[in-house]
């Protein structure tokens, strides 16, 4: 795990990508433990120049912040994938009152790296460039995902 930055109030970012919304961040309590939440930004009033923002605390959410033994480092891995699941979730949901859309998560429906990968079975190799970009993206999306510890959904469809 890389090292953290932690800002003057004590708090760091934890989210892999600057453009999430809301982002995950932690925040070092004096306690030796770490508390999770989520900072939604909404943008900033024109005329008086102010950020929209609100923090929502995952409560219950805590990472230990230098964890001495393997139950410690587990449990730091399984809260924080549990709080990336969370934080996905409530993007989602933000789009889809937003936006209008969002990705909708099916039990029977397919994995998209599965998809990805029977799509490349069922075609032949005549044209290299296109096999050769969905496998590359495929590939790099796999390492990323098991270094962010992202689950891969399974996907039905995408609405709008």
């Amino acid at each position: 795990m890389k090292k953290k930055r932690v800002r003057t109030d004590n708090t760091y970012l934890i989210s892999s990508d600057d453009t999430e919304n809301p982002k995950l961040l932690g925040k070092v309590l004096k306690s030796g433990r770490d508390s999770l939440f989520l900072d939604w930004y909404f943008g900033y009033d024109r005329n008086t120049g102010a950020k929209n923002r609100r923090r929502e605390t995952l409560k219950g959410l805590y990472l230990y912040t230098s964890p001495k033994s393997e139950s410690e480092r587990t449990h730091n891995k399984q809260t924080l994938a549990l709080a990336k699941r969370i934080r996905n979730e409530k993007e989602q949901a933000y789009l889809k009152d937003t936006e209008g859309y969002c990705i909708a998560m099916a039990e029977n429906g397919v994995a998209f790296v599965d998809l990805c990968s029977d799509y490349l079975a069922e075609r032949d190799r005549s044209s290299i460039s296109q096999y050769g970009q969905i496998k590359m993206a495929v590939t790099q999306y796999k390492r990323f995902a098991e270094k962010e510890g992202i689950t891969h959904y399974k996907v039905k469809t995408i609405t709008r």
